[in-house]
């Protein structure tokens, strides 16, 4: 499309389709950098997308490890602000591992206590919560999700989530030695 008209993706709608295509794709530099270009024009998006693209461009930011955890904090408090029904749960449940992950456990805990106790697999099963989960590391997310969502509530299946995590695609990426650890952790605390 650019090659044809170099404003195909001014539309924000556009841009939003195009960051997804290649984070499904499994381009996570240029959906990474077509979610950055969006976001200052995500206003006028609908409501539910504006909060998708806020959720995925922060998770793709968080692929970058310890750079980008800033940057995703910042993008997950604000689609909390703006996420509805099943997508708040899920949200938190992004900003809590975004906060483990920075070693800001005490503020994790505190959104997990923010929202309605459940199973947290129930909520990534949600169909609007699969559809923004579809790019490749974001798939890769799940168990570190579950895994941070039930550390104080259930903490052994806290810890059969981080082994899964570990032991697929996440455990080779930049938060794998930060999964280990929690693992390590979680398997203490249940002897």
């Amino acid at each position: 499309a650019r090659s044809r008209d170099d404003r195909a993706l001014d539309d924000p709608a556009a841009l939003f389709a195009w960051g997804r295509a290649l984070g499904r794709a499994g381009q996570t530099a240029d959906a990474e950098a077509a979610f950055r270009a969006l976001l200052p024009r995500a206003a006028s998006l609908p409501l539910a997308d504006r909060g998708a693209a806020e959720i995925e461009a922060a998770l793709l930011a968080q692929t970058r490890g310890p750079s980008g955890l800033d940057a995703a904090i910042a993008m997950l408090r604000q689609a909390r602000r703006e996420a509805q029904d099943a997508m708040q749960s899920m949200v938190a449940m992004a900003l809590a591992l975004a906060l483990d992950r920075a070693d800001q456990r005490d503020e994790s805990r505190l959104v997990l206590a923010s929202i309605a106790h459940g199973d947290p697999r129930a909520v990534l099963a949600d169909a609007h919560v699969r559809e923004v989960l579809s790019d490749v590391n974001a798939v890769a997310e799940a168990d570190a999700l579950i895994a941070v969502a039930l550390d104080a509530s259930e903490p052994a299946a806290a810890h059969d989530a981080w082994a899964r995590y570990v032991a697929g695609p996440g455990g080779k990426g930049p938060w794998g030695d930060h999964a280990r650890a929690r693992e390590t952790h979680r398997a203490r605390g249940a002897r």
